[in-house]
């Protein structure tokens, strides 16, 4: 007995300095968990079996099991969700894990071992966590990832201390203009664009969607949205800031006057309107008709102007937000703003625009 035991404490003991010499030489320790091809709060899952980093394939990969080794490296399991990293090389180790979230390390987990690269699983399917990082970011903030230059890039909100996607659905140009401004970048001439500039947005799963806005607001949390939706990265919104830097305006034009803007004379040019201090142009497609050109032409002082409409660029598309869409007037109406507008989610700048003519009051009649 006393031999069996002296056998069984040596090869303890060979199996210790066996695991310590390969950790010496490859710096990983069994049941240690790491990060890669990212940064200390997100990448890609490596785990150490055996002295060798191996991946982790993402079949039934959740949050919780993203939590939980977001707690096995030091981090908060508040925020942690998955992400998609980029692709690993080497050994896979695990695959279907199923954590509840309350272990303290992914090896206390259920899961299925592996040991190689094939089928089911390949590197194409490597698992990613997203942990919160250290500093918490400002509740209303904007950002731009993955760009190659700073006026570029996925956009990300944060909310309640937690960066947050976009989903690329409702996000127009207005809504890049307000972005672009908010970080004061060009924003004139804003493009909204999706799945541009990373394959891999490293945001949480649960992303703002269906921005509705004028283009002139401080803020993009000053639009209107819905919160939240579950988007995949082919669908996360991002935007290219161009054109010139927005001053701002508030204040520096009537509320609800109209203007004529780059015409050859004061009676033409594209349809400009103040609202909020803010000058914008006015939606100039399908619906903009000849009724609407009357109210505005009255609204310039004409009596009983003669409308020529233009819906095509000819007086430029303009750089202002748009301020009205979708509108649709009888015709009697004293003021552009009493007509019926809508929302829509058009991507172009089709400007308004018109020319006035007044008919001579006395034609026809007797002097």
């Amino acid at each position: 007995m006393d031999t069996l035991q002296s056998w069984l404490c040596l090869l303890y003991l060979l199996t210790l300095r066996n695991e310590t010499l390969v950790s010496a030489f490859t710096g990983c320790s069994h049941g240690s968990v790491r990060l890669s091809s990212g940064s200390s709060y997100y990448g890609r899952v490596e785990v150490c079996i055996g002295g060798e980093w191996g991946t982790v394939c993402r079949s039934g990969w959740d949050n919780n099991d993203a939590a939980v080794v977001c707690k096995q490296l030091g981090y908060s399991t508040s925020g942690a969700s998955t992400y998609y990293p980029s692709l690993g090389d080497g050994a896979i180790y695990m695959n279907n894990v199923n954590c509840r979230g309350t272990e303290l390390s992914v090896f206390q987990c259920d899961y299925q071992s592996l040991i190689g690269d094939y089928y089911p699983c390949s590197h194409s399917y490597d698992a990613g966590v997203y942990c919160s990082s250290s500093s918490a970011c400002i509740h209303g903030q904007v950002r731009l990832t993955g760009g190659d230059v700073s006026t570029e890039g996925n956009v990300e909100i944060c909310n309640s201390g937690q960066w947050n996607g976009v989903c690329s659905y409702g996000f127009n140009y207005r809504a890049a203009m307000v972005v672009c401004a908010q970080l004061r970048l060009p924003s004139t001439n804003a493009q909204s664009n999706s799945y541009r500039y990373s394959q891999y947005p490293i945001v949480p799963a649960y992303n703002y969607s269906y921005f509705n806005c004028y283009g002139y607001e401080s803020s993009i949390m000053r639009c209107s949205s819905y919160c939240c939706y579950s988007c995949d990265f082919s669908s996360r919104a991002g935007v290219t800031c161009r054109g010139s830097v927005a001053q701002p305006t508030t204040g520096s034009c009537p509320g609800q006057t109209v203007r004529l803007v780059n015409g050859s004379d004061e009676n033409e040019g594209r349809v400009e309107v103040c609202r909020n201090g803010v000058w914008g142009t006015v939606y100039g497609g399908d619906r903009w008709d000849s009724r609407d050109g009357r109210v505005v032409c009255r609204q310039l002082g004409f009596q009983n102007p003669a409308v020529f409409i233009f819906a095509d660029n000819t007086f430029g598309a303009g750089s202002g937000p748009v301020l009205i869409e979708l509108i649709s007037c009888i015709g009697t109406e004293a003021s552009l703003f009493q007509c019926s507008t809508g929302n829509s989610n058009f991507n172009d700048r089709y400007s308004a625009a018109l020319r006035c003519e007044n008919y001579p009051t006395n034609q026809g009649k007797c002097l």
